[in-house]
C-alpha cells in the first residue's frame, strides 16, 4: 500500500491522548491517531520482528516488548519511531498497552 493510501485510511479510529504535550521535530504532539492499525497485516508484523532481531532483540515474545510496540505504533500512526522513544514511561506503557489490545483483538 502506498504511503498516501495509508495516510488517507487514517483518521477514523482510536486516538491516544498523551499525558502531556511533546515537542517533536518542531511541532507539538498531544495525541496519536492509531486508526492505521486496520491496515496492519501479518506481513507488517513479520517486518517488525525482523527489525527487532536485526537490532539485537530476541524473537521470543517480541510482541510484548516496548520496541515492538513502538515499531507497531509508528506503522499505525505514520509517525517516526523516534517520537515514541521520547515518550515518558507512563505514555510509553499506554502505547504498549494499546498495541497489545490491538493484537489481542480487544481494542
Amino acid at each position: 500500500m502506498a504511503e498516501t493510501e495509508k495516510k488517507e485510511a487514517r483518521g477514523a479510529g482510536p486516538v491516544l491522548e498523551l499525558s502531556k504535550e511533546y515537542d517533536f521535530e518542531g511541532r507539538k504532539v498531544k495525541s496519536l491517531d492509531f486508526s492505521g492499525h486496520v491496515n496492519m497485516t501479518g506481513k507488517s508484523m513479520e517486518r517488525i520482528d525482523r527489525i527487532l532481531v536485526a537490532s539485537g532483540g530476541s524473537p521470543l515474545a517480541s510482541e510484548n516488548t516496548l520496541g515492538y510496540a513502538f515499531l507497531f505504533a509508528a506503522e499505525c500512526t505514520g509517525e517516526p519511531v523516534e517520537l515514541f522513544e521520547g515518550l515518558s514511561p507512563h505514555d510509553s506503557m499506554r502505547v504498549k498497552n494499546l498495541v497489545i489490545s490491538f493484537l489481542n483483538g480487544t481494542a
